[in-house]
């Protein structure tokens, strides 16, 4: 096909766009607004690539209204710059012109009737009883089942299978490797074996549809499977029998619709998207890719996001991931929250009331009471300072325990009488008690086996801990050489750190 140009003012007659600056620039192909030259023509529509707008060598750029404004070259000017664009490239398309008439190598059912300006290229088989109307074309190694129909302006492909009795409207772009009319997937079954259902239904497909390369279509069991005018379909989509798809739906590749289900009228449907059968999806609905629709939609214009048992509404769907980015954080004050009630009565006695939520982890040890601790820790009141371990996650070799500070403890007599503060070191030996419960959940205890308090790094008081305070001790293992483990530890007091320090542990047994 001859190269072909044209200048602004021919362009802005063909695609009915307002000109901006000078009609007489000749334009002979469109490019992208960085490599263009002065003879393209380019467009924008994202104001991501204004600052190569600002620096495009293009003869014009196709733009809207609101980015005319503040460019000073050549432009046609629209509202909708990208459906411009669209229009445009069709002036521009190289594709072979259409040659009428049929290929020697061609197979023609001397009853099938084949329009004089129709095209029938090298290896096509068109089968008894079929129609091929005016300017359609049917490319090399395509077949035409008996019966089929196909309309006026209709291209076809390379090695596209018509299946019988189907039929294509007019005006359609059928790509290479399409299947139309194929058996559905239909069969009973006997107790012992699959008993083939015979397909008696077509595919019928509408006018102006475009099908990707390797679609498949299956044909009807008793009804038709219907694609209706304007329909685009990316490649590779399975639609199984019985199949309905309203008019101006665009459904993007791999997506699979199993049968007799039902799409509305312009939906949009992603990629990889996955629709059971004998469901009903509303007009203008929105599915996200790799959507799994399990039941029907009914709610027209509605936007739906990926899942994987039923699809939910998209903007729900957004603030669920948002949401689920913040659990962790949530459980932990959930958690803190609820220990904190089971832990504290009118009396201010601090007696345990209830169990603590706790859940945590790939692997995870249960709860621990008093008389679990007991079992790995040999301290005793008033030198045992853990009450209570909420968490042990193995996998990230952790623990949360509580220390609840009580009036009545005796060190507050003398640190310090009117102002009872708890001292520094015994915040330190509490969560190196919490470390060594930690290490024998690791490791496991045999009978005699301590963990000796065997030094302190980075120590830093943050706040004085007072009685009534919950005490929160957490610690992770940072490092273990034989029989020496060193942790990195925390004091918490409603979420503030009042202590943290590095806590060296020796194991040893007696």
């Amino acid at each position: 096909m001859p190269e072909r140009s044209f200048t602004l003012s021919e362009l802005a007659k063909i695609l009915e766009t307002k000109l901006q600056g000078s009609e007489d620039t000749v334009i002979k192909k469109l490019t992208t607004l960085k490599s263009a030259t002065p003879d393209s023509l380019s467009f924008m529509t994202n104001p991501v690539y204004k600052k190569q707008l600002d620096t495009t060598k293009a003869g014009a750029v196709i733009l809207s209204p609101e980015m005319a404004e503040t460019y000073s070259g050549n432009a046609l000017i629209h509202e909708q710059p990208y459906v411009i664009f669209a229009k445009a490239t069709h002036l521009f398309d190289k594709k072979p012109e259409k040659s009428p008439g049929i290929a020697s190598s061609a197979h023609v059912a001397d009853d099938a009737y084949i329009h004089p300006d129709a095209e029938i290229g090298p290896g096509a088989i068109i089968e008894s009883g079929s129609h091929i109307a005016e300017n359609s074309v049917i490319g090399p190694g395509t077949f035409i089942g008996r019966d089929a129909k196909i309309g006026v302006g209709t291209i076809i492909k390379s090695n596209v299978n018509v299946c019988h009795s189907s039929i294509i409207g007019d005006y359609c772009t059928i790509h290479e490797g399409v299947v139309i009319g194929s058996d559905g997937f239909g069969f009973a079954h006997n107790g012992k074996s699959w008993v083939k259902i015979a397909q008696l239904g077509r595919a019928v497909i509408g006018n102006y549809v475009e099908i990707g390369a390797n679609t498949t279509i299956d044909r009807g069991t008793l009804e038709d499977t219907v694609i209706e005018d304007h329909v685009i379909l990316d490649n590779q989509i399975q639609i199984a029998h019985n199949v309905k798809i309203g008019e101006n739906t665009a459904i993007a590749a791999n997506t699979g619709i199993a049968g007799s289900t039902t799409i509305g009228a312009g939906c949009i449907i992603g990629g990889g998207a996955g629709i059971n059968g004998h469901l009903k999806i509303a007009d203008h609905v929105k599915l996200s890719g790799m959507a799994a629709v399990t039941k029907s939609i009914d709610v027209a214009n509605s936007e739906w996001s990926p899942g994987i048992i039923k699809s939910s509404p998209l903007q729900s769907w957004r603030k669920s991931i948002a949401r689920f980015n913040s659990l962790d954080d949530l459980f932990k004050r959930v958690k803190k929250l609820e220990y904190q009630v089971s832990t504290t009565d009118t009396d201010n006695k601090n007696i345990h009331k209830v169990q603590p939520f706790f859940i945590e982890g790939c692997r995870e040890l249960k709860p621990m009471h008093i008389e679990d601790i007991k079992k790995l820790l040999p301290q005793r009141y008033p030198f045992l300072l853990v009450d209570r371990v909420v968490e042990v996650d193995l996998q990230k070799q952790s623990i949360v325990g509580y220390k609840n500070v009580s009036a009545n403890e005796n060190f507050f007599n003398g640190h310090f009488p009117g102002q009872p503060i708890m001292p520094g070191v015994l915040i330190i030996e509490a969560m190196a008690q919490a470390a060594g419960i930690l290490g024998f959940s690791i490791e496991g205890k045999k009978e005699g086996d301590l963990y000796l308090f065997a030094g302190a790094d980075k120590v830093k008081f943050r706040q004085p801990v007072v009685p009534g305070d919950c005490l929160e001790l957490k610690a992770q293992l940072l490092t273990k050489k034989r029989h020496i483990s060193k942790f990195a530890c925390q004091a918490l007091v409603n979420g503030k750190l009042a202590c943290s320090a590095e806590v060296t542990c020796a194991k040893k047994e007696i």
